[in-house]
């Protein structure tokens, strides 16, 4: 038996690489991460920018196309297999959440392409909701969605940040930087 009845994943940095960061570095080298986040993936993770508008900008600023741009994105989602494994033995014996800060369209069609929803029972993305990380209703409304109690839900993510206001809702949370952290607490 587990000792938590609920575990809540963020999707990129956790389950899949980094996406964003790893392309802003290596197709616009010359522009601050910080600048561009803010820019673009400030409004798409609200819903205001579609990914397809956000592939269409990056594009622009990129001399590409924003089919280009989407193929690139798509081949920096690299499934983190062992990840995986552990979520599936979890889904055994607990109910799990995925809430991530994404554009609309980009997480469900990697969790598509990769078979990765049977593995969630709530699938939470911030796009869709109008509700970012750290803004703690984000939180609740997936907590909500899972019929869970914030004490007996272990939320993992690799963001410090967010990590900050899951503990301020009284989950138990645990930073990510590697399958050692998740394997140390499940």
């Amino acid at each position: 038996m587990t000792r938590y009845d609920t575990y809540l994943f963020d999707f990129f940095g956790v389950i899949v690489d980094e996406v964003a960061d790893r392309w802003f570095t290596n197709h616009l080298p010359n522009t601050s991460i910080e600048e561009l986040r803010l820019r673009y993936l400030q409004d798409a993770d609200r819903g205001t920018l579609s990914f397809t508008a956000l592939c269409d900008a990056l594009g622009t600023l990129s001399h590409q196309t924003s089919r280009e741009v989407a193929e690139q994105w798509n081949n920096y989602a690299h499934i983190r297999n062992d990840v995986v494994a552990q979520i599936t033995k979890l889904k055994n014996t607990a109910r799990i959440g995925l809430c991530s800060n994404a554009p609309s369209g980009f997480v469900e069609s990697l969790l598509t392409q990769y078979n990765l929803e049977h593995l969630f029972d709530v699938i939470v993305i911030s796009s869709n909701v109008q509700m970012v990380k750290p803004d703690t209703e984000i939180y609740l409304h997936t907590l909500k969605q899972l019929d869970a109690d914030p004490e007996t839900t272990l939320y993992i993510d690799d963001t410090a940040d967010n990590i900050h206001a899951a503990k301020q809702l009284g989950m138990r949370a645990v930073l990510f930087a590697d399958k050692d952290d998740l394997s140390r607490v499940v």
